[in-house]
C-alpha cells in the first residue's frame, strides 16, 4: 500500500507511516511466535507512548487517500 501505481492511485501510505507500523508488525511477529515470555516491558511501554503517533499519521494516510478516492468519483 505504500506504491504508487502511475495513472492508477497515489499510495495509500507515506514512508513515515510505513515505517512506524512496521516497527508494530515485527513487535506483533515476536508475540506471535515467541509466545509473549521474551517481552520486555520497555520495549512495550516505548510502543504504547509512540501509538498516538502512528494513530495519527495512519488516519491522514486514509483521509487523504479518501480524498483522492472523492475526486476521481466526481470526476467519473
Amino acid at each position: 500500500m505504500g506504491l504508487e501505481l502511475p495513472q492508477t492511485r497515489p499510495p495509500l501510505l507515506s514512508s513515515d507511516t510505513l515505517a512506524q507500523l512496521n516497527i508494530y508488525r515485527a513487535f506483533c511477529h515476536v508475540v506471535m511466535h515467541r509466545y509473549g515470555f521474551e517481552l520486555w516491558p520497555e520495549r512495550v511501554g516505548e510502543l504504547v507512548l509512540q501509538l498516538p503517533s502512528c494513530h495519527a499519521l495512519l488516519t491522514k494516510d486514509v483521509r487523504d487517500f479518501c480524498l483522492f478516492l472523492l475526486t476521481v468519483d466526481q470526476a467519473l
